[in-house]
């Protein structure tokens, strides 16, 4: 998919038994929103969560939006319980990368076992700069997650920004 994919849902749980649940737009942008019974999302620039927000679970979940520029990614809800999951937005030609912006009320929890790496990245895997990571929520908890931007080129990788009031690192996160 290219272009924008808006998902608005009181409260969402992607969840793959056996195999890696994929959801993928090639450059663009993906929104992805809980907005609770009792919120609602203005769908302007900066996405915009009224009230508490929802809850988002992704268990052996990959969500990416790599491409030749990377698109845009926005995450907003309550709560974001990640288990075995992963978040990229890899730039792989020669256009900038995209932004991984995570707002959340309420906390994010990411943890992996030894099934699948755990992480939110954005790379630089071509002559584009990488994108950015944002995350702004009271509590953040990683344990055995990687958070990383990086570069394989001369190309700059991009920036990691976290507003937390707590931040919990556990086992090698």
């Amino acid at each position: 998919l290219q272009g924008t994919l808006p998902l608005q849902f009181d409260d969402l749980n992607i969840y793959a038994t056996f195999a890696t649940s994929l959801l993928k737009t090639t450059g663009g942008t993906l929104h992805l929103a809980a907005v609770g019974s009792s919120g609602e999302v203005l769908w302007n620039n900066d996405l915009t969560l009224t009230g508490r927000g929802g809850d988002i679970t992704l268990t052996r979940t990959l969500i990416e939006t790599s491409g030749p520029g990377s698109g845009n990614l926005k995450i907003r809800g309550g709560r974001l319980q990640m288990h075995d999951s992963a978040l990229q937005a890899n730039t792989l030609g020669e256009f900038d990368g995209g932004l991984m912006d995570i707002q959340l009320t309420e906390s994010l929890h990411a943890n992996s076992e030894s099934y699948f790496f755990g992480a939110f990245s954005s790379k630089a895997l071509g002559r584009g700069k990488g994108g950015g990571i944002a995350i702004r929520v009271p509590e953040l908890t990683l344990n055995r997650v990687e958070l990383q931007t990086n570069t394989l080129t001369e190309a700059n990788a991009g920036s990691i920004d976290l507003e937390v009031t707590r931040l919990n690192l556990l086992e090698g996160a």
